[in-house]
């Protein structure tokens, strides 16, 4: 069956996308009670942001309130924190295929089309009156999922702490500090597909048009109680001294509870329901002293112990140290007459930490932990029988900090080396569990070397005029290391599960992109169906990327002042999966495709995952410009209006070719966009 050509012009974007109108209002009042018994400053804040998303239909509400109470007794030596939070959330939210729908879907059909109490709903859809379906050659109306599929979720969240701080009388230097924390969450989530809708007929096994309604409700609970002793103390004007040793405990549960049903009206039938709950509590042991000598040699060592009963299951404690030195050497004679030096600090330090997650009952590992992996194991596999440890980062640290020039020029250079192991991934699938269950391995090994730039300045400063710049620079080398007994694992992208395009594999960067190589004829056009053998390879590119750079730049002058701020990353690769998607089927689904493959010619059939869809995805963003000009003293001392313009996401620079070159995924998919936001701001403060 060939592409269908309709008779109207649409611009599905057009019709999905739209100039939006938000919203932040906030009103604090602050101020201090002054008596002879008691010294209590108090906060009372409350806030609204409502913003009204760029594609028809999305709309987030959020209402904050904020009471914070420090009163303080006897002489100021027992003091009390008390704060408390509550946050309450509306969140009318889009599917998040609809901005990539709006980029594939046919434009030569229209938006409305047929009964609008019959298949489709009004919406244009093809009909397949052979099976009583929507025709499996089509993609889904983007206008009809935007306005038949309704998702909302609804939080609230309350959280607060109560601090208790008592200098021992006669003994100042030390003091016994306590802290009592709790968070509370709870979260409601619905999403009802209308009956007769395309969607209906491809949720879950009904495919009857008969409509699905999804609820889940989502509750939090999390108890933190930490107790320390903290001591310091200055020896003869040149040695001090400052220690602290204490104890924590927290704890944490966590229930989800999901049901469908079939059809959304309120006579829906029963489908499916689920329940999950996680309940888990740790503790921590820790101890740290900081010794200065005559403001020139530093000295900082820490201990800690860690028990995490989910992790280590025998309820051991594992052991992290960690230990730092620096050296003021501006203060040394044979610098302090050197005029154009402010400053000049060496650092070094070493140390181990640990990695939890306390909102999961599985391993955490930030760079290992994505989306489904192939490997045949099985329950006798060595492999399968997983031995959970606390993940681990050795870093060795070396870094100068200067100051020139009365500290017109400052910054600081560092130097690291890190290498995280007793790593937990995802190592496979158990064979005969229908795919289900996946296999976990620990004993993974990374390395990572890299440096760290940070320079600012004050090029130009006049009585009325101040010029600032600030440059911040990073660059990283990782490897993996050890798979520990595995050799190599095999990674399905977040948004592209048909066949797995990406690897890790001992000697490659994290992340690295596996994929088949594309052939090319003499004028440099992909040839269809043609690749550099018959299977995938291994590219050398990877997602993360090595390269990250900020910049700021401030000019003040008198009451005005204006910044500009940006940022960009460099040396990482996106698998342009829009494009991709859009040759997929081309010839069948009835969706857009893009006019360089008709130039060319470029419409493999079958579909492989090749390289020739692997993009630079480097790039540099001009994130915010803000100018504003303060009224001082509008009525007294103690009145100041601000009044500020500013502009978001102002210009990216890439030559990436897809949506967004800073999506996070290693397929782009088509994310939904990053606005241009536009924002007039008014501060008073009286």
């Amino acid at each position: 069956e060939g592409i269908l050509l309709g008779d109207a012009a649409t611009d599905w974007q057009d019709e999905v996308y739209r100039n939006s109108l938000s919203t932040n209002q906030h009103l604090s009042v602050a101020g201090k009670i002054n008596s002879r018994a008691v010294k209590a400053p108090y906060r009372v804040a409350v806030g609204y942001n409502g913003q009204n998303g760029i594609i028809h239909t999305d709309k987030y509400e959020r209402l904050t309130a904020l009471a914070a109470f420090a009163p303080s007794f006897l002489n100021e030596h027992l003091t009390f924190g008390i704060n408390i939070k509550s946050a309450f959330v509306k969140n009318n939210m889009t599917d998040y295929q609809v901005p990539l729908l709006a980029m594939q879907y046919n434009p030569t059909f229209p938006v409305y089309g047929g009964d609008p109490d019959g298949p489709g709903r009004g919406y244009y859809m093809l009909w397949d009156d052979t099976y009583h379906r929507p025709s499996y050659t089509q993609l889904c109306n983007p206008m009809a999922l935007l306005n038949l599929q309704h998702m909302k979720n609804n939080i609230d969240q309350t959280m607060g702490n109560i601090g208790i701080s008592y200098k021992i009388h006669g003994l100042e230097d030390l003091s016994i500090n306590t802290r009592f924390g709790y968070e509370y969450t709870k979260s409601r989530y619905g999403k009802t597909v209308e009956e007769n809708s395309f969607m209906s007929y491809w949720n879950y096994d009904t495919k009857k048009g008969d409509g699905i309604t999804y609820n889940s409700r989502q509750k939090k609970y999390s108890y933190l109680c930490d107790i320390h002793l903290n001591y310091n103390h200055t020896f003869n004007n040149s040695h001090t001294l400052n220690a602290m040793i204490g104890y924590g405990r927290q704890h944490l549960e966590y229930e989800i509870h999901t049901n469908n049903f079939i059809g959304s009206s309120p006579e829906y039938i029963f489908y499916e329901e689920r329940a999950y709950w996680f309940d888990s509590q740790s503790e921590s042991f820790y101890g740290h002293i900081n010794y200065t000598f005559d403001n020139r040699f530093f000295f900082d060592a820490t201990l800690r112990a860690d028990k995490v009963p989910y992790i280590t299951r025998k309820m051991e404690y594992q052991i992290f140290p960690g230990v730092s030195a620096a050296w003021q050497l501006n203060n040394e004679n044979f610098l302090k007459n050197i005029k154009v030096i402010s400053g000049l600090k060496l650092r070094v330090g070493y140390g181990i930490t640990g990695s939890r997650n306390m909102l999961s009952g599985l391993p955490y590992l930030t760079l290992f932990d994505q989306s489904f992996i192939y490997n045949p194991f099985t329950k006798d596999s060595p492999q399968f029988h997983y031995k959970k440890k606390m993940e681990k980062n050795r870093s060795l640290n070396i870094g100068i900090d200067f100051g020139l020039i009365n500290n017109r020029i400052f910054g600081s250079f560092d130097y690291y080396n890190r290498n995280s192991y007793d790593l937990s991934f995802l190592a496979g699938k158990i064979s005969g569990a229908n795919g289900r269950y996946p296999v976990f391995a620990s004993n993974g090994k990374i390395e990572a070397n890299g440096i760290e730039l940070s320079i600012n300045a004050v090029p130009y400063q006049t009585k009325d005029l101040r010029w600032t710049v600030g440059v911040n620079f990073s660059w990283e080398n990782c490897l993996i290391k050890s798979l520990g007994e595995i050799e190599v694992t095999y990674i399905e992208a977040e948004n592209y599960t048909y066949d797995p395009i990406l690897l890790n594999k001992p000697g490659e960067r994290p992340y690295t992109f596996y994929l088949y190589r594309q052939v090319y004829d003499q004028n440099g056009n992909p040839i269809s169906d043609i690749y550099d053998g018959d299977t995938k390879k291994v590219t050398g590119k990877s997602i993360i990327p090595a390269t990250h750079i900020g910049i700021n730049t401030t000019l003040s002058y008198r009451n005005w002042d204006l910044t500009i701020n940006g940022h960009g990353a460099f040396g990482h690769y996106m698998y342009n999966n829009l494009d991709a998607n859009r040759l997929r089927s081309a010839g069948y689904y009835q969706n857009n495709i893009l006019e360089s493959n008709i130039n060319t010619g470029f419409i493999p059939e079958p579909f492989h995952p090749g390289d020739y869809f692997l993009e630079n995805a480097s790039y540099f963003k001009i994130d915010n410009i803000n100018v504003g000009y303060t009224f001082p003293k509008l009525w007294n001392t103690n009145n100041n209006l601000r009044l500020a313009f500013s502009i978001q996401n102002l210009v990216t620079i890439t030559r990436y070719s897809g949506s967004d070159p800073e999506t996070f995924n290693a397929a782009d998919d088509g994310s939904y966009g990053r606005p241009r936001t536009y924002t007039l701001g008014i501060n008073l403060s009286f």
